[in-house]
């Protein structure tokens, strides 16, 4: 008996300072990005220069990207499914989804507003 209690005791004691060994962390892989590029254009094919490409997010602040004087804009994103709407003072603002899986282009067409 006496030799079940040393024995019980001392897998009590052994079991209390026990430290589980920590495994390793797994790599840390890096997003991968992709880049999205294009230009914004009028109906007559015309780039549109300082046309806002704007994500639609669900949170305050949307990401908002300009055209250049060619009309092109560029921007880098993880693989996903985005919306964006595409908008200039003067022209209907459209809105758009694209598919990102890899480096895409992704041009716009802007319809000038009927209307005063």
């Amino acid at each position: 008996m006496r030799y079940a209690f040393l024995l019980v005791s001392s897998l009590v004691l052994l079991s209390c300072n026990y430290e589980h060994a920590s495994l390793p962390a797994a790599p840390s892989v890096p997003p991968v990005n992709y880049t999205i590029t294009g230009t914004v254009r009028d109906s007559e094919g015309r780039p549109i220069e300082g046309a806002d490409v704007t994500m639609v997010v669900t949170t305050k602040g949307s990401p908002v990207w300009k055209t250049d004087g060619t009309g092109r804009y560029q921007i880098r994103l993880t693989p996903s499914i985005y919306t964006f709407t595409i908008s200039k003072a003067g022209f209907r603002t459209l809105r758009a989804t694209v598919r990102v899986d890899g480096d895409t282009t992704a041009d716009f067409v802007l319809l000038a507003a009927s209307g005063p």
